[in-house]
């Protein structure tokens, strides 16, 4: 017989090995005088920092409890007070995040989104290779209806499946769909700050970890697609180039059969009331985010109106109670956690003796040299770390810390939140192992996606994500946004 339902599921032995090993580290750093140059409670820190990570990566315990771990041992040996700690909650992202997730299950339960996934997918899809290539379309379109990858996959997966049973296609050639649409997330998660409501938002208030810097300051929803939608695109060129070399269809090639979205969509009838609504108060939010340069009205405030906007009556009324058990507050815990790494780093010192330790004495004053070293020092910590938000918390203080101060040739400091960008990039493009990226992790089960597709799309992409940062680094350099006016 089976385990009875809500049973505890036995942890496997990775996981067994990854809590001790977490234990283990934990000892040895707290104990042993293996870091010179670090203060005591930097030390500490670091011991628990480096056993969260191992079970971050092997997860022996769910990730939120992995961060609240990590946040109570901070405030239980007084390494940092709990406004440091808690920091993100006092950010502008900590209001995008939360409405977020509201938005998403408003546009999911309203129909608005499915409305648009069918559309898209019988203009798009005719064969294929442009099922491939309408997951990417897609994805980038309705990201700006559900500010969250997930929804977004399991949304366009369900639509992609039910086309490639419809038109016969076998399990193999089904498998390889299902990888594009979480592949796809990477990419077009990138181009906008809302597109991925958790990684973005903690990347954005990484920006203003060190206030004392020129340009610091969080990344707003204009400043965001000014600097990163061209890569996002550029990135996405790049996979469906590499899903074209190295996925062939292996069923017999045919028409897609496009009853089953037809019939779907045929079943939502005529737009009602309340899609109406949600995408009109959708698009009110996108174009106030894209003008906030002119109009001054911040990213949270434009977020957390419309949501309020949608609850009221008459003009809205589609925003109701049970959206709000929609925040994934395991998620919120987990960058709650992340994002004070940055600000406790900095408290005890760790973020200094990082720099001192991993990275030269001197900042290259060639932009390109600049990026390919952070680029390689992010792929080589990506690979131990394993959590892109992990890497990213850790690192991203690190290189803010380390270009502080630094003028460049023409006079100018470095921009904090192109270099943060140039991180995040890196650490979103690049992975090996689905553990290495919470997109892939998901579609593991959902998909089903396979190592051996991971490696055909990953171990180039170890050698493209160069060339990615290369290309920020030449398109923030002649557009001017890799500069700013030194204090």
């Amino acid at each position: 017989m089976g385990a009875p339902a809500g049973a505890a599921k036995k942890m496997s032995i990775g996981q067994w090995i990854g809590f001790a090993a977490g234990i283990v580290v934990l000892l040895i750093l707290w104990f042993a005088p293996i870091t010179p140059g670090l203060a005591d409670n930097g030390r500490k820190y670091l011991a628990i920092l480096l056993c969260c990570v191992i079970w971050w990566a092997t997860k022996p315990i769910a990730p939120p409890y992995t961060a609240l771990f990590l946040m109570s041992m901070t405030l239980a040996f007084n390494l940092a007070p709990i406004g440091t700690v808690s920091a993100f909650g006092a950010t502008s992202n900590f209001f995008v995040y939360f409405a977020a997730f509201i938005f998403v299950d408003v546009i999911e339960k309203t129909g608005l989104a499915k409305r648009v996934a069918y559309l898209m997918s019988l203009t798009l899809i005719k064969g294929f290779r442009s099922m491939i290539i309408a997951s990417f379309i897609m994805t980038l379109i309705i990201g700006f209806l559900i500010p969250h990858p997930f929804p977004r996959c399991f949304l366009i997966l369900a639509i992609m499946k039910g086309i490639a049973q419809a038109s016969g296609m076998n399990e193999r050639d089904s498998t390889t769909i299902g990888f594009s649409v979480f592949a796809a997330s990477i990419p077009m998660s990138m181009v906008t700050l809302t597109a991925d409501a958790g990684l973005n938002s903690g990347v954005s208030a990484l920006a203003n970890t060190n206030p004392n810097i020129a340009g610091a300051g969080p990344i707003t929803y204009a400043d965001w697609i000014i600097r990163m939608f061209l890569p996002g695109i550029v990135v996405a060129i790049i996979f469906i180039a590499l899903f074209m070399l190295f996925f062939k269809q292996t069923g017999e090639k045919g028409a897609i059969d496009s009853t089953h979205a037809r019939a779907e969509l045929n079943a939502l009838g005529k737009m009602g009331s309340a899609e109406i609504k949600a995408l009109v108060w959708t698009l009110i939010a996108v174009v106030l985010w894209l003008t906030q340069p002119w109009t001054g009205i911040p990213t949270e405030i434009t977020a957390i109106c419309v949501i309020c906007c949608m609850a009221f009556p008459i003009i809205g009324g589609i925003a109701k109670p049970p959206n709000l058990l929609a925040v994934e507050f395991g998620g919120l815990m987990y960058i709650l956690a992340a994002f004070g790494i940055g600000r406790t780093a900095t408290t005890v010192g760790l973020d200094i003796w990082l720099k001192n330790t991993v990275l030269p004495s001197t900042v290259p004053s060639n932009p390109y040299v600049l990026f390919l070293l952070i680029c390689l020092e992010i792929v080589i910590l990506h690979f131990f770390l394993g959590s892109c938000v992990s890497t990213v918390n850790i690192m991203v203080p690190v290189f803010i810390a380390w270009i502080a101060g630094h003028i460049m040739p023409n006079g100018m400091a470095l921009d904090p939140k192109c270099i943060a960008l140039a991180a995040y990039s890196a650490v979103y493009c690049q992975w090996l192992f689905p553990y290495q990226s919470m997109n892939l992790i998901i579609g593991v089960d959902k998909a089903p996606i396979v190592q051996g597709d991971v490696f055909k799309i990953g171990l180039p992409m170890t050698v493209l994500v160069f060339g990615v940062l290369l290309f920020e680094a030449w398109f923030w350099h002649v557009t001017g946004l890799l500069y700013v006016a030194p204090l």
